[in-house]
Parts: structure tokens; sequence; C-alpha cells
């Protein structure tokens, strides 16, 4: 029972994977998704929403080719990303960058921690 099951879904996996390599670029698609941060700091949880954008998916039942299907891009819109914030300069780095979409540090800052 368990054998077929495997069988079953290494099968269906493999025709997927096969008819989006015969599609080419046509088996990809494009999927409007909308990203927000969620700041954790102190217990405290700031959100910070980007605008809605285009991002490239598969026209598949599967992942494929490191892209997510359309059907689920589709079903699922918006797009959770968690950081955690340990420190107070780790935290006001994190909002600088979200707020203004560059780094937030001094001329001499390189980005890694000391």
């Amino acid at each position: 029972m368990m054998l077929g099951v495997v069988a079953a879904v290494l099968l269906t996996y493999t025709a997927d994977f096969v008819q989006l390599r015969l599609r080419g670029w046509r088996g990809l698609g494009r999927a409007t998704v909308r990203r927000f941060y969620a700041v954790h700091h102190k217990g405290k949880t700031e959100f910070f929403f980007r605008a809605p954008e285009d991002q490239p998916c598969a026209q598949s039942l599967f992942p494929q080719r490191s892209y997510s299907p359309c059907w689920y891009l589709r079903r699922h819109p918006e797009q959770e990303i968690e950081i955690y914030a340990e420190t107070r300069r780790a935290y006001f780095e994190t909002v600088g960058f979200l707020m203004d979409g560059s780094r937030n540090g001094s001329a001499g800052d390189t980005g890694r921690g000391k």
C-alpha cells in the first residue's frame, strides 16, 4: 500500500516536471504578492508593509526550478517575513533599512557584527 502511494507521488512529480520542461518559458507565470515584515524586539512586534509586486512562479502542481507554484502564490498572496532583533542596534538598523530601503549605518559600518 505504502509503496503504491510513494510510486503515485513520484509519477505525478515526474509528469509535472516533464510538462514544465516541455513548455519552457511558457510554463512560467507571474503572481502578485504582498510582503510584510514582522520585526520582534523586546516583546513588541512592529509591521512594515511593502508595495505589491509581481513574482515569477511555475504553472505546475509542485515547486519546480526554485519557483513556487502559481496556484499556491495566488491562494497565499501575503508573505510574512519575521525578523528577531536581539539588540537595540540591530533593531534600529533593521527598521532603518525597512523604512528607507537602504542601509542605515554610519560611514564606516560594514554591516558585520562587532
